[in-house]
C-alpha cells in the first residue's frame, strides 16, 4: 500500500475525496458501464513545462503552477470540503468519472519531480540533507506515476495505458538513478523508451514527435547508466538494495 502524502506543500493521501454524484445513493449504488477515457499525458506534461517555466529551466515556477493548477482541479471536481480540507475517500478506478481524475495524480506527480529537479539544482554542494529530500520528492513522484499507471489501466484506452506505463517509468527510472541503482533505473528507462518507440510508430506526425522527443530525453540517461554498470563490471546496482534510508519520507 501506498504511504500517506499529507505535506507542507499540499499533498495529500492517495485516499482522496470522491462525491457521489448529485442525485446518487452510494448506499445503493449499482454497477453501470462508464465510457472509456483518453488523456494525452505526454502532451499535457510537455505543453504545461514548457509554458511554466522549464524553457528556462526554472523549476520552481513549474511547482507553483502544478499547485494552483491541482488546487482548480480538485476544486473543479469537488473533492475540496470546507475551507480546502479533504473528507478522505479513495480515488479508485470506480471513481474515475472524466479526464480530471486522472490529471489529479498527474500534476501531484509533476509537482513532486519539479520540487526534486528544483533541490538538486540548489544544491550544487551535493549536501547529503538536501539530497535525502530529494530523493524522497523522487519516491512521491514515483508513486503518484504508479497510481495514475494503475487506474489509466482500468478506465482507459489502450494509447493512455501505454503512455501512462510509460510515465511511469521515466519517474521510477529517475528515482533509481538518482539511488545509484544502475541496472533497475536502465531497465525503466529502456520500457520508457521502447513504449514511446512504439507509439511513435503508429501515431500522427505530430504525436509522433512527443514520443521520438520523449525517447531523446531519455537517451542520456540510459548512456550514463549503461557506463556505470561496465565501470563496475556488469554487475550490481552500485548503490546497494532497496534501503533508501527513510526516501519516502517527507524530509
Amino acid at each position: 500500500t501506498l504511504p500517506a502524502m499529507a505535506t507542507g506543500d499540499g499533498d495529500v493521501s492517495m485516499a482522496e475525496a470522491v462525491p457521489p454524484l448529485e442525485g446518487e445513493d452510494p448506499a445503493v449504488n449499482e454497477p453501470e458501464e462508464m465510457p472509456e477515457l483518453s488523456l494525452d499525458i505526454l502532451d499535457i506534461i510537455k505543453t504545461a513545462q514548457s509554458q511554466h517555466g522549464l524553457r528556462h529551466g526554472d523549476y520552481g515556477r513549474y511547482r507553483q503552477y502544478c499547485s494552483r493548477r491541482l488546487q482548480r482541479l480538485r476544486k473543479s471536481v469537488g473533492f475540496t470540503h470546507g475551507k480546502g480540507r479533504y473528507a478522505k475517500r479513495l480515488l479508485e478506478p470506480a471513481s474515475v468519472r472524466d479526464m480530471r481524475h486522472l490529471m489529479l495524480p498527474l500534476f501531484c506527480a509533476e509537482r513532486a519531480w519539479a520540487y526534486a529537479m528544483q533541490l538538486k539544482r540548489e544544491n550544487t554542494q551535493q549536501e547529503p540533507r538536501p539530497h535525502h529530500h530529494l530523493l524522497a520528492r523522487l519516491a512521491k513522484a514515483a508513486a503518484w506515476s504508479e497510481k495514475l499507471a494503475g487506474l489509466c489501466a482500468a478506465r482507459t484506452d489502450q494509447r493512455t495505458e501505454l503512455e501512462a506505463k510509460a510515465y511511469a517509468a521515466f519517474m521510477e527510472g529517475y528515482l533509481r538513478l538518482e539511488r545509484e541503482h544502475w541496472a533497475p533505473a536502465l531497465s525503466c528507462f529502456r520500457s520508457c523508451e521502447t513504449i514511446c518507440t512504439e507509439l511513435s510508430r503508429v501515431s500522427m506526425a505530430e504525436q509522433a514527435h512527443l514520443y521520438s522527443q520523449m525517447v531523446a530525453e531519455v537517451e542520456p540517461s540510459l548512456r550514463f547508466c549503461a557506463y556505470n554498470l561496465r565501470r563496475l563490471g556488469g554487475g550490481g546496482e552500485g548503490g546497494g538494495g532497496e534501503g533508501g534510508g527513510g526516501d519516502g519520507g517527507e524530509g
